[in-house]
């Protein structure tokens, strides 16, 4: 493909009658493929004689600028889950032909446009008969967790926002936000929380006499074995699964 891209170019020139004024440059190594294991293949190189300067083969510029996103996304988010940003992107740079700063700069156009399709998803196609919401750490931060249950029992993320517990505002931002997008609590909704303060004012503040609120149990085992010797703890973390 390259080769003919090369032949197109002078072909192009040729035909206006004037004087090629291209030149072989030699060959770059560049890798090809669909997959994060790319194959290394020799592309040409033409310089501009007149100019003196390269001109790119629109072929190749076509492949090294092509859709790489989700696969790109996906990789980078596992290099930032295993702290190994630094190879990830490596990976890209060697199979890609783009440089680190094009890899970061790619990832957060995709990253951003991910972001908003999922903040954007309309509820309205899902009945959810109940609502998980939970403060989870994610890499140093606090952030506040909210999954829904279908009446088939399936789970799905609805939203998250940034924010402790214990605030009750973000989470009220957030609850209206799944409200606005769809979801509907009018014959009531069961809402299960770790206990915190805030989600309760949130969820009484939202959702009213609608909900339904539920400790989960995971998070009240947790906290009451956390108050036990760490030698006991496994032994009563089994009894309160069975009482449970």
């Amino acid at each position: 493909m390259t080769k003919r891209s090369q032949a197109s170019l002078e072909a192009d020139t040729a035909g206006r009658g004037t004087e090629i004024p291209f030149a072989d440059g030699g060959r770059i190594l560049a890798r090809f493929g669909s997959t994060g294991r790319r194959s290394p293949r020799a592309v040409p190189r033409v310089r501009d004689t007149d100019a003196e300067e390269e001109r790119p083969l629109e072929s190749y510029q076509a492949m090294k600028s092509a859709e790489v996103g989700p696969e790109m996304v996906k990789a980078i988010l596992l290099g930032l889950s295993q702290g190994d940003y630094q190879e990830v992107a490596g990976q890209f740079v060697d199979g890609f032909g783009l440089s680190q700063s094009s890899v970061s700069r790619r990832f957060q156009e995709r990253a951003q446009k991910a972001l908003e399709e999922f903040e954007n998803r309309s509820l309205e196609e899902e009945n959810f008969l109940a609502l998980l919401t939970y403060g989870k750490r994610v890499t140093g931060e606090q952030m506040i967790v909210c999954m829904g249950v279908t009446e088939a029992g399936y789970k799905k993320v609805l939203g998250f926002t940034q924010a402790t517990s214990e605030r009750s505002e973000p989470v009220i931002e957030l609850f209206r936000d799944l409200i606005e997008r769809g979801l509907t609590f009018e014959e009531g909704i069961l809402c299960v929380i770790d206990g915190s303060k805030g989600l309760r004012k949130a969820i009484d503040e939202v959702f009213g006499n609608r909900a339904e609120v539920q400790r989960c149990q995971w998070h009240k085992r947790k906290n009451v074995v956390g108050y036990l010797p760490k030698a006991d703890q496994k032994t009563w973390r089994s009894r309160l699964q069975r009482a449970y």
